[in-house]
């Protein structure tokens, strides 16, 4: 089963004008990912889904399918699946392709390699009945003691079971990632969504995890990249 890989990259982005598009080490963001997927080298096709020609111009020109705009699931409200799914019934009504294995890669996660792409379709392979979403353990503080703030100022707990418990005592605790995302078309065609029922967990390292969402962590990606250079 070749998978096909879907790139959703709307161009209304508000923390970062034109997100999708901005310079990172060299490149548009997106072009990053672009690349891997196409170094993975075992995609039947791989199509970036964005509303804004500017960013399909850009796809294009780093090797990445845009057969049409995205007319629908571009606001702020509309969830990456949401696209993904619009995505695949136009490539199948427009070009006839219809894909066993969908493999979704957000584009503002430059730091996920070909190697961890390939990881991930391994072992989806061996379960493709259900979905699997990649994900991360945290290694700056435990989630588990995270907290809240109310309208008065005052701190609350928000798993208020772990107080007092000792760091090294807790359970492991993951961040889900838009790095890499996997479903069967028939999956996503029932469920909606690649959080459908009893998904499965695939774990990246933090570095290849990192979305870039706020300057702040487009700063930070673009130090820890030019680390891992040295």
């Amino acid at each position: 089963m070749r998978p096909i890989a879907i790139i959703p990259a709307r161009g209304k982005s508000k923390r970062i004008p034109k997100k999708n598009i901005t310079e990172f080490r060299g490149k548009p963001l997106i072009a990053w990912t672009i690349e891997a997927a196409i170094e993975y080298g075992n995609f039947a096709h791989i199509v970036v889904s964005t509303d804004c020609p500017e960013i399909a111009e850009v796809a294009k020109a780093y090797g990445a399918s845009v057969p049409f705009l995205r007319r629908k699931y571009a606001d702020d409200h509309s969830s990456s699946s949401d696209a993904t799914n619009w995505t695949v019934e136009r490539l199948i009504e427009v070009l006839s392709i219809e894909p066993d294995l969908v493999v979704q890669l957000m584009a503002n996660i430059p730091l996920r390699g070909a190697q961890a792409i390939a990881d991930f379709v391994t072992e989806f392979e061996v379960d493709p009945s259900r979905s699997m979403i990649s994900c991360f353990q945290p290694k700056f503080g435990p989630v588990h003691w995270a907290l809240e703030r109310d309208d008065e100022g005052d701190g609350h707990f928000l798993l208020g079971q772990f107080i007092g418990e000792r760091s090294q005592d807790l359970p492991p605790a993951f961040f889900p990632s838009g790095a890499i995302w996997g479903a069967t078309w028939s999956y996503l065609k029932e469920h909606k969504s690649f959080y459908g029922p009893r998904f499965r967990l695939h774990e990246l390292s933090w570095l290849e995890a990192l979305d870039i969402d706020t300057p702040d962590e487009l700063e930070i990606c673009r130090r820890l990249a030019g680390q891992q250079e040295c």
